[in-house]
């Protein structure tokens, strides 16, 4: 909370001490950051093989699971996995390389859209 302490000024006739007012602001509430479209739902698993050695992950909604912890994510996974920095989305294969981030996000949107509803055609009898 943000604290704003202003003193007002007394006059000299009543002696009294300044009055201090305190006003109060509530921060406000953190909201919850939007899930990045490029990650998939809940539930979904994700495996890439490095060397021979299978990483398998799980998104979850708190994050993403892997050798019984739960991360942040993907990018934290691949760096750790490997040694060296990585976007985890290029490593677990849900972006491609040379793709920006707003391109890689369009681009998943997309396949997350319906598809748009087709008009039946009228045979001729």
């Amino acid at each position: 909370m943000a604290k704003t302490t202003k003193t007002t000024k007394t006059s000299k006739a009543t002696k009294a001490s300044p009055v201090k007012l305190e006003i109060v602001k509530a921060a406000p509430a953190p909201s919850a950051p939007a899930r990045d479209p490029r990650m998939p739902p809940p539930g979904t698993r994700l495996e890439r093989d490095l060397n021979g050695k299978p990483i398998k992950v799980l998104v979850t909604e708190e994050g993403v699971e892997w050798n019984g912890k739960t991360w942040g994510s993907l990018s934290m996974i691949a760096t750790t996995a490997t040694g060296t920095n990585w976007n985890g989305y290029i490593f677990f294969g849900l972006q491609r390389p040379g793709t920006t981030k707003a391109q890689a996000i369009a681009e998943a949107l997309a396949k997350k859209a319906p598809a748009p509803a087709r008009k039946a055609s009228k045979k001729a009898s």
